[in-house]
């Protein structure tokens, strides 16, 4: 008897479209509130300028470097700064058996301090496991060799201006294929907080690198688009975003207090 081809596994995802797929109630919630109350203990620091970008980057790892100058330059210098976290990162043949003893780079070389690479010893350990269970979704075959975890916290009156995750200022290179991800650990959040992700419908498929908030070109891009979608920091809810499509987040509105917009955000690259 002929075995019948088996169906393929149901989607962890909940919503999606052409620039982000998104799964509320993401992690168990167990491990979310134990990630939660490790990272309400955890050390942040603002978020002041390029050269605090590059303090807090191991020097000997260029990209790394890269994402943190390309970061400081998303911040909208007229809003207090938000704050941020340790950064942690995880190799793709740690978190995906089929890429085991294939990696360009072996443990240890990557120039980043031991106890900041999965497995940590830390619930943040939960998090990338999480992350694993993901990775049999198609867009996650794409060439990357590791991922990071950079902590975010957004108090009232901050915000991200607009920009994507496809391009690095430090080399000026362009990878339409970068995924990036962001994740929300506050506790809750209500309509009139903002801090929404807003994301362009229209890709940014420029090779020139450097800043796309930054050039003419932007605005007329704005203009010929106009059109996007909104997608709120609920707590538990992760997005993962092509890196091409323009994206921001809304002020966080004086309404929300005390209470801040939490995150964990990354990149596979």
């Amino acid at each position: 008897m002929v075995g019948l081809p088996s169906a393929p596994a149901p989607s962890p995802f909940t919503s999606q479209g052409e620039q982000f797929k998104l799964v509320d109630d993401w992690m168990k919630v167990e491990d979310f509130a134990l990630l939660q109350a490790w990272l309400q203990q955890h050390p942040f620091t603002p978020v002041r300028s390029e050269l605090d970008g590059l303090c807090v980057a191991q020097r000997d790892d260029t990209a790394f470097a890269g994402s943190y100058r390309r970061e400081t330059r998303n911040w909208d210098l007229a809003s207090p700064p938000p704050f941020r976290g340790t950064g942690f990162f995880a190799e793709r043949e740690r978190l995906d058996p089929r890429y085991r003893n294939t990696s360009s780079h072996p443990k240890g070389s990557s120039g980043r301090a031991a106890h900041r690479n999965y497995p940590t010893g830390t619930p943040v350990d939960l998090f990338f496991d999480a992350l694993a269970r993901l990775l049999d979704d198609p867009w996650f075959a794409t060439p990357w060799s590791r991922v990071g975890a950079l902590p975010y916290v957004y108090p009232r009156g901050t915000r991200l201006k607009w920009h994507t995750d496809s391009s690095d200022e430090s080399t000026a290179a362009f990878d339409e294929t970068t995924i990036s991800y962001v994740f929300f650990w506050n506790d809750e959040w209500r309509s009139t907080y903002g801090g929404e992700l807003l994301i362009s419908h229209q890709p940014w498929l420029s090779r020139l690198g450097g800043s796309w908030s930054a050039r003419p070109e932007t605005e007329a891009l704005r203009k010929t688009g106009g059109q996007g979608v909104f997608l709120a920091p609920f707590p538990n809810r992760l997005i993962v975003l092509r890196g091409v499509y323009p994206h921001s987040t809304t002020l966080i509105h004086p309404s929300a207090g005390e209470w801040s917009r939490c995150s964990i955000a990354g990149f596979f690259r």
